[in-house]
């Protein structure tokens, strides 16, 4: 029984994960002119956080996010990604 619910958990955070993606690069645009040369976190298709270093960034998202794990993207002109 764990085992389904920890299955459950995986399939809904992967789900949230492939909406946020979709989101992000149907707005790819948009954030390279909004968000230049910064790190961006999306979660729930909405940016919760951006900074222009790493460090900061995590900073500004501690005390929004809870449980839940935002997908995290460097926005540059030139397409560089970051995978974490």
């Amino acid at each position: 029984m764990k085992l389904i619910k920890k299955n459950k958990v995986f399939q809904n955070m992967f789900k949230e994960m492939k909406r946020d993606r979709e989101w992000f690069l149907n707005n790819y645009q948009k954030l390279v002119n909004d968000y230049p040369e910064e790190f961006i976190a999306i979660r729930d298709e909405k940016i919760i956080a951006h900074a222009t270093d790493f460090e900061n960034l995590q900073k500004k998202m501690s005390s929004q996010l809870k449980d839940k794990k935002p997908w995290v993207k460097y926005i540059s002109k030139e397409g560089i990604e970051l995978i974490l």
